[in-house]
């Protein structure tokens, strides 16, 4: 019998590897449903190549086992792919009436449930919380909880439900854990409190697990304290007037024709500071696989990382790790800082601002594009003065949304999409990936960006690198990151 390690790798070495699994299902000795979904969890962690082939070799096929049904659930995750109602219905008649009994079926249940939040309909929902014991909620991860307020929140004739997802986090018995919900409140913008940055600090500190708080007072508050005179926009989700100040700084640079760029650092520009850590070259390559599904040579990761610090270097708006990501992505019974690569890289961002941002730069939270630019219409504003709007993209002009197809001096640069979103026709595939070909889109950029040019850029890492050059031909940048996809997909977005 192989150990979940050895099926993974065995996964991984078959040139078609949904057949293999299908035949391993098949075999009297092979392997179970609990085992492959299990090897499945492991290549996801390890963000292994090999995903993108299932989510290919599985588009379109019918849900038979526990194995389709988590990567086709998956693959609606993270390719954007929403699944019908017929094939909601096939995963839940595959999972035995108590799901958690059996680690296999309990990771897929809980699976569909985050899919259902995230694409499903109310009645959907409604539906599938019907099901559940009543006890169930309680024993539901916190983040699935969260997210579940959050969906309901948006569904009319919610009410019971609603309250018993509520209760369900307010039973929760630290403070820490309640505070995540108040997190979510101010995360989602439907809250008028005024939960100054400088005081959710404080807040985690004294909240967190002790071991965890005393990594976060050396190594965060430090910086925070640091920086304190130029973090001048971190309340800008329910500041109004700090939202207002920086678009108004995008409104001036476009009516006087001067450049202008915003540019965000979060857990994945953690790839731009090395550190002298064991880990690092192995979070590196994990982030390699999962935005480009390959490994970069140092001369070409080198490249890209001077290209892109370039480009933090010259900006004008600059987003950095807030707390309140860091509330959303710690738990209770967190004890370090470095549990995660995203975390790792969390710590790494921040580190590595106090030498990389220019001096006059405005420094705001990282998700500053989900509180300026979520309503299109702020977009829209802003491209109604340009003299050209380009958006540099993977998604195809034709799944754009309606506000921007209808821009008249609108161009669209396409660039090769996500490792997991090639699957998905909404998206431009190209036939190399990006690393190997940015520099097309950089000649396309010196040749069509001149002062009064408003640049749109949805490109990852790499899209500093554009930010950075329409900065310095005179336009004027926003890194708009993942807000673009969420104006097109059909799916509640993340809670950023």
């Amino acid at each position: 019998m192989r150990t979940t390690e050895e099926l993974a790798a065995a996964i991984e070495q078959q040139d078609k590897p949904s057949k293999w699994i299908a035949e391993q299902l098949r075999k009297r000795r092979g392997a179970s449903d609990g085992d492959v979904v299990k090897a499945l969890q492991l290549l996801l962690d390890k963000r292994s190549v090999v995903l993108t082939q299932l989510f290919r070799e599985n588009a379109g096929t019918s849900i038979e086992t526990l194995p389709d049904a988590w990567i086709a659930l998956k693959r609606a995750e993270l390719a954007r792919t929403p699944l019908s109602g017929a094939e909601f219905e096939t995963i839940r008649s595959l999972l035995p009436d108590r799901p958690e009994k059996a680690r296999a079926a309990k990771i897929v249940s809980r699976l569909m449930l985050s899919a259902i939040i995230a694409q499903g309909s109310c009645d959907d929902l409604a539906m599938h919380l019907d099901t559940l014991p009543s006890e169930a909620l309680d024993k539901l991860p916190l983040s699935v909880r969260l997210r579940l307020v959050q969906r309901l929140r948006n569904c009319p004739d919610s009410h019971e439900n609603l309250q018993r997802a509520l209760e369900s986090v307010e039973r929760e018995t630290s403070e820490f854990n309640r505070l995540k919900l108040k997190n979510v409140d101010y995360l989602s913008q439907i809250t008028d409190n005024d939960w100054l940055h400088s005081e959710a600090e404080a807040d985690f500190a004294r909240t967190a697990n002790p071991l965890l708080a005393a990594q976060y007072k050396e190594r965060i508050q430090s910086l925070y304290d640091g920086l304190r005179p130029r973090m001048t926009h971190m309340e800008v989700r329910s500041n109004i007037g700090q939202r207002e100040q920086i678009l108004n700084m995008f409104l001036a640079a476009i009516e006087r024709r001067e450049p202008l760029s915003l540019l965000r650092l979060s857990d994945g520009e953690g790839y731009l500071f090395p550190d002298d850590s064991d880990g690092f070259l192995e979070d590196v390559r994990n982030r390699e696989r999962h935005w480009w599904g390959c490994e970069l040579d140092d001369v070409l990761r080198s490249e890209i990382r001077s290209g892109a610090l370039e480009a933090v270097a010259s900006a004008d708006v600059v987003g950095i790790p807030s707390v309140f990501r860091l509330f959303r992505d710690f738990m209770d019974f967190s004890k370090s800082l470095e549990q995660t690569p995203q975390t790792r890289g969390l710590v790494r961002a921040l580190s590595g601002v106090p030498a990389s941002v220019g001096s006059s730069a405005v420094i705001t939270e990282d998700k500053v594009n989900v509180a300026l630019f979520s309503d299109i219409q702020s977009v829209a504003t802003l491209a109604g003065i340009a003299d050209k709007v380009i958006v540099v993209s993977s998604m195809r002009q034709t799944a754009l949304p309606r506000e921007l197809q209808e821009i008249p001096a609108l161009q669209t640069f396409n660039i090769p999409t996500h490792n997991y979103t090639v699957t998905n026709p909404m998206y431009y595939a190209g036939d190399r990936k990006l690393p190997f070909v940015y520099g097309e889109t950089m000649r396309k950029l010196d040749q069509s960006v001149t002062p009064g040019t408003l640049v749109i850029v949805a490109g990852g890492i790499i899209g500093k690198i554009f930010v950075g050059r329409v900065r310095k031909l005179g336009g004027v940048a926003i890194d708009i990151g993942h807000v673009l996809d969420d104006w097109c997909a059909q799916s509640l977005p993340g809670l950023r």
